[in-house]
């Protein structure tokens, strides 16, 4: 009798489903199971419902059949009697005591009110109120019916809610009122009633959004006139502390701006980054806007918690036109910023040549330091832009001026590997040998970074092969320590200093003995570089060349023994720690570290 199909139907679901009155008469008469489930657990009697077929709907209930049953979305048969607007169906389950405010399983959990609101079914929502239904029910989102009836704009359930008591300022799970839904569906009928019946004007939703916040931000000029009419407060600030007329000016709305200055907005209020209204007209680059604010009285210099000004924004965002109103309407052009920039250092920086003309041309210092005490020609050489460099030199641009580390705007083309900003530089008089405060001469550092034009043309305008840094190293001292062997011929090749000695006496080729750079060591000693000079702790660059740890240092090892042409020719007491060598024919010694016979066999016979 209650065989189901494959979809979970007993033959007393397909008679409701079909509106067989007599079939489902037979079937209960049999003993039908009243409740049985399809496979959406759906009764007999929500198919009834579904289908609108009254007569079977009374059939089963008069029977027994459970008037709340819940199908898998858990919806009653009353929730869907509202769905499909079945008045008269709805009528006989209130009558025979269906649950009024049943929550559906879905997502939202609607009432049958909500449900009812959604549909925009006035009768059934009349229906539901007149029976008891709870007006301010809250599904899974805090959302009421009028809050439903706002978003589906029904302005006749929106008044029959009202009358009946509905909270006028009921928040949703995102704290907006019915009025925050409405300024946001663009209802000013909506809003009118709300207002008229006493809602709040300037409620704030979880964000600090005020219904006139919002009509800024979607942008409804009309919205934001009836508002502002009925008495909404201006500068309300939301938890980001944006107000009215600065989401105006973020979304560039300008007959907005009018509106709300006109209506009295302050228009130099600052928000928690001490940023102005005009700041942020800059930053967004609506010429208009600042216009409209400066016309209106903002102050053109103020300073924002980096002590930026306006015109270093519109610089940094590199908007000529409104560089050029901020000017004109005076602002500071050498205004410094937390870095002590000013608005040329920014102009440099973002390589932006037109606005480094006009800021020139208005008068701005080409020479000002920042708290690195840069100027904006080391900036310019810093970012390689070779127009900027020429505009700032051609403009008088102190050549070399020196920053906190002492270098000049060579020192960072050099730095930067830049030839032509070198070219130009030295061109206009800049010196070759000027050192940092770690005594690096532009060479030096041209050595450091292996760039061997920019070395060679350094060499080739004077600068002194031998310059000494630091510790009285020279630029050979730092090529041969580092392996730079192309850097080392260019030097030598220009008359570099090959047995020069540091603060320890250390001559190129004992660094790169004891480094083991095998092919700058062949280099210097093709050059003559000496092999039995000694440093402060008496090695010589054979010994550093034996302790070296090196893979290489066997091979060096060899080398120097090839050139010294040595044998051994006794071996001194064991505390001596050394044994002699006689070098050819001459009388001069060199020493290597002391071995027994059988240890002197082993150390030396891989060279």
């Amino acid at each position: 009798m209650d065989v189901k199909d494959n979809g979970g139907r007993t033959p007393l679901h397909i008679a409701a489903e079909v509106g067989n009155i007599d079939i489902c008469h037979l079937w209960i008469s049999k003993g039908a199971v009243l409740d049985a489930r399809n496979s959406y657990r759906q009764t007999p009697l929500h198919v009834a419902v579904a289908t609108g077929n009254l007569d079977i709907c009374q059939l089963l209930i008069s029977n027994g059949a459970t008037i709340d049953a819940r199908n898998s979305y858990k919806q009653t048969p009353l929730h869907i009697a509202v769905a499909t607007g079945n008045l008269d169906i709805c009528q006989l389950l209130i009558t025979k005591g269906a649950a009024l405010d049943a929550k559906e399983g879905c997502t939202f959990a609607k009432t049958p009110l909500h449900r009812a609101v959604m549909t925009k079914n006035l009768d059934i929502c009349q229906l539901l109120i007149s029976k008891g239904a709870e007006l301010d029910a809250r599904n899974n989102y805090k959302q009421t019916p009028l809050h439903w009836a706002v978003m589906t704009q029904n302005l006749d359930i929106c008044q029959l809610l009202i009358s009946k008591g509905a909270a006028l300022d009921a928040r949703e799970c995102y704290g907006e009122t019915h009025l925050h839904a409405a300024v946001r569906r663009g209802n000013q009928d909506m809003c009118q009633l709300l207002i008229t019946k006493g809602a709040a004007i300037d409620a704030i939703d979880s964000r600090g959004i005020s219904p006139l916040l919002r009509a800024v931000m979607r942008k409804n000029l009309d919205m934001c006139h009836f508002l502002i009419s009925k008495g909404a407060t201006i500068d309300a600030i939301n938890s980001r502390e944006i107000t009215p007329l600065r989401m105006a000016i973020m979304t560039e709305n300008l007959d907005i701006c009018q509106l709300l200055i006109s209506n009295g907005a302050a228009i130099d209020t600052v928000d928690s980054s001490k940023k102005t209204p005009l700041h942020r007209a800059v930053a967004t680059g609506n010429l208009d806007i600042c216009q409209l604010l400066i016309s209106k009285g903002a102050v053109i210099d103020a300073i924002d918690c980096g002590k930026e000004t306006p015109l270093h924004i519109a610089v940094e965002t590199g908007n000529l036109d409104i560089c050029q109103l901020l000017i004109s309407k005076g602002a500071a052009i050498d205004a410094i910023d937390c870095g002590k920039k000013t608005p040329l250092h920014r102009a440099v920086a973002t390589e932006n040549l037109d606005i480094c003309q006009l800021l020139i041309s208005k008068g701005a210092v080409i020479d000002a330091i920042d708290c690195g005490k840069e100027t904006p020609l080391h900036r310019a050489v810093a970012t390689g832009n070779l127009d900027i460099c020429q505009l700032l030199i051609s403009k008088g641009a102190a050549i070399d001026a020196i920053d906190c580390g002492k270098k000049t705007p060579l020192h960072r083309a050099v730095e930067t590997g830049n030839l032509d900003i070198c070219q130009l530089l030295i061109s206009n008089g800049a010196t070759i040998d000027a050192i940092d405060s770690r005594k690096i001469t532009p060479l030096l550092k041209a050595v450091m970074t292996e760039n061997l034009d920019i070395c060679q043309l350094l060499i080739s305008k004077g600068a002194t092969i031998d310059a000494i840094y630091f510790i009285t190293e020279t630029p050979l001292h730092y090529a041969a320590f580092y392996g730079k062997l192309k850097a080392c011929q260019l030097l030598i090749s220009n008359g570099a200093t090959i047995n020069a000695s540091d603060s320890s006496n250390s001559t190129p080729l004992h660094l790169a003995a004891q480094k083991s750079h095998l092919d700058v060591c062949r280099l210097l000693v093709s050059k003559g570089a000496g092999l039995n000079s000694l440093n402060s702790n008496n090695e010589t660059p054979l010994m550093l060349a034996f302790f070296s740890n090196h893979s290489r240092k066997s091979r060096i090892v060899k080398l120097f023994m090839l050139k010294l042409k040595f044998f051994i020719i006794n071996i001194k007491s064991k505390a001596t720690n050394w044994i002699k060598l006689k070098v050819g024919d001459k009388a001069n010694e060199t020493k290597l570290p002391s071995v027994t016979h059988c240890q002197k066999a082993e150390s030396l016979a891989g060279f």
